[in-house]
This record gives C-alpha cells, sequence and structure tokens, in this order.
C-alpha cells in the first residue's frame, strides 16, 4: 500500500471507496434498464437524418479510456482533493441518472432494425445492450465531467480533452446510440454536478483551518468551476 501511494499520492483510502462506489453507480443502469420498456420518444425530426456510421463507435467507445487518463492525472497528484472532487461529482451524476432512468423511461426509435456481420456492427450491437432508455446519455454526461474537471484543475492541453469529448457526443450521435436531446442534457448536467461539488468541498475546505498546504490553497490551484 506504501508503494502504491508514493505512485499515486492521491489514492488515499477514501478515494478508493469513492472509486468503487463510482463504479457501482455506472453499472447499476444496466438493473434499471434492462428488458424495460420505454415509453416516451425524444427523438426530433433531425435526429431521423443524422447517418449511421458504425466506425464511429470507436470514438465513442473511447469514454472508458477517457475516465482512465482522467483518473490517473488526478491520482499521481499529491493532493487528494481534486481526485475526490471527481469521483464524487461521478458518484452525484450517475445518481441522478440512474433516478432519471427509473422514472422517465424513454426508447430509442432510430437504431437500425438490422446490423451485419462486421466487427465494427457487433460492436455497435454490444453497446447497444438489452436496455432501450436513452436519456440521459451516459456516455456523453461521463466524458463532459472529464473535460470540465481537466479544465478547473487547470491541467495541461485540458483543450485537448474537450475536443476528445466532442468527438464522443459526435460519435454517440453517428452510432444512433442516443438522441440529440440526449447529449444536449448531458453536457449541463455534467457541469451542474462538477460545479456543485466542487463548491461543497471547496466551502467546507476553507472552513477547515489547513497548515499543510494542501487544496484549496489561497492561491492558485482550482478556482471554482
Amino acid at each position: 500500500m506504501t508503494t502504491l501511494t508514493q505512485r499515486w499520492p492521491a489514492l488515499s483510502p477514501f478515494n478508493v471507496v469513492l472509486a468503487v462506489v463510482a463504479v457501482l453507480l455506472a453499472r447499476f443502469f444496466t438493473v434499471l434498464d434492462y428488458g424495460r420498456a420505454g415509453s416516451r420518444v425524444e427523438a426530433i425530426p433531425l435526429d431521423y437524418h443524422i447517418p449511421f456510421r458504425p466506425i464511429a463507435v470507436l470514438p465513442y467507445m473511447s469514454v472508458y479510456l477517457l475516465v482512465a487518463v482522467t483518473f490517473l492525472i488526478l491520482a499521481r497528484r499529491k493532493n487528494p482533493w481534486p481526485l475526490t472532487v471527481f469521483l464524487l461529482s461521478f458518484a452525484l451524476l450517475w445518481s441522478v441518472a440512474d433516478f432519471v432512468w427509473s422514472v422517465y423511461p424513454t426508447i430509442n426509435v432510430i437504431r437500425p432494425e438490422h446490423l451485419g456481420h462486421s466487427w465494427l456492427e457487433r460492436l455497435v450491437k454490444f453497446n447497444y445492450g438489452p436496455g432501450s432508455n436513452t436519456l440521459p446519455s451516459g456516455h456523453n454526461m461521463t466524458a463532459w465531467l472529464c473535460a470540465f474537471t481537466l479544465i478547473a484543475e487547470r491541467t495541461r492541453r485540458a483543450w485537448l480533452f474537450v475536443v476528445w469529448a466532442a468527438l464522443v457526443s459526435i460519435a454517440t450521435l453517428l452510432v444512433r446510440q442516443h438522441y440529440l436531446a440526449d447529449v444536449a442534457v448531458s453536457i449541463p448536467a455534467a457541469y451542474g454536478a462538477s460545479y456543485i461539488v466542487a463548491r461543497a468541498v471547496t466551502h467546507q475546505l476553507r472552513a477547515t483551518p489547513r497548515t499543510d498546504g494542501s487544496w484549496p490553497p489561497s492561491g492558485g490551484g482550482r478556482q471554482d468551476p
């Protein structure tokens, strides 16, 4: 454990527990979504005109790599609080999404009825999964949460992560996994979760006398989003 914390200083026991909780919340949607029949269609006319491009499944699935990169960037920092904020934001965001999926069932009506047997189309089918809920888009809100977090943390070349998140959003539409409305709602939801948690944690830490120079310092470091 000592060697691990030396290489990844921000991996405090609390953050490890938070990471486990975050993963469980992100997977809980499969329980909510499995076998359910949605009743609401969020599609607008423009959704039906977006072309289907199986190759887009690759940037769509890159969100998993984006989450891993974000986690590793924050875990390598000496201060554990930025990682704490990210994990709490993740947990809050997915808790809200799980709630919405449970009380507002939707259905996707723009996915292709028949997919071919190419490896890309099989990958698309795998990502469609057994359920049909669309609002919000889990991939999009997670991608933008990563981008907003790294911008707030003043990560070097943070704009690259914004481009990455944007690619995930575009890819989501091109594989017809979600509607335009789902993507549009997911972005402010991600920002809202990041903002609320950062404000709450920052307020709590500033109210607690700290002499070790940990986050948030009096100058520099993360600012309120």
